[in-house]
């Protein structure tokens, strides 16, 4: 046994300390020891610390959280201005911006030419460049670039910042309106609020095709 601040004993002379406690030859193990069963008790036996009480009352006497109902997740992504959400059943992973290497006479556009992703030599894509959407200065240390991938192939997409991923309800998707570019809206199926910002949902299908034009 130990004093209040000090080790126990099966940390100081058991399995894990020196193990040169006399009782690890009769019970080979501390887990085997009534010591040890008897420090374990004295854990639950303990006086609740002050405000448990009412801390678990608070958190069982909270209602739960309405069902979702159907709903779809997707990663959440910032392009300059434009808050767009990709399905996340299509994205391998998200890693650091990192330089493209362009191809001999591929140079301009959207395509950017190659990176490294883990030993991977993928194809990059601007998604500013291929939706036409306008820079902005907030991009920096934020950048990433994220990996999908569909039947068809694996892309490497630059955005400015990446969220997180997020489940939204379909009952809570809206028609895309009206005064979206005339670049973007083929892309997005519907918008969602998240919070005070309006999420724009790319269809994957309308995606995949672009980047493949964008490449070809």
């Amino acid at each position: 046994m130990s004093t209040a601040g000090e080790p126990s004993c099966f940390e100081r002379v058991g399995v894990y300390g020196d193990r040169t406690c006399a009782e690890l030859v009769t019970h080979v193990h501390c887990l085997r020891c009534p010591v040890f069963a008897d420090t374990a008790r004295g854990l639950f036996d303990r006086p609740m610390p002050p405000g448990y009480r009412s801390e678990w009352t608070e958190r069982l006497a909270t209602p739960e959280a309405p069902p979702l109902g159907p709903s779809t997740t997707y990663l959440t992504l910032r392009v300059g201005n434009e808050w767009l959400g990709i399905p996340s059943a299509s994205c391998v992973e998200v890693t650091e911006a990192r330089r493209a290497f362009p191809l001999t006479h591929r140079t301009g556009g959207a395509f950017e030419g190659l990176v490294n992703v883990r030993g991977q030599v993928v194809l990059s894509v601007s998604l500013r460049a291929l939706l036409d959407i306008p820079s902005d200065d907030g991009a920096g240390a934020r950048a990433r670039l994220v990996v999908i991938e569909d039947p068809n192939g694996r892309f490497s997409l630059r955005v400015d910042e990446v969220d997180g991923i997020r489940r939204f309800a379909d009952a809570d998707v809206l028609p895309a309106p009206a005064t979206l570019s005339r670049s973007l809206s083929p892309h997005v199926s519907g918008v969602v609020h998240d919070g005070e910002r309006l999420v724009g949902l790319m269809d994957g299908a309308s995606l995949f095709a672009a980047l493949a034009r964008c490449v070809a």
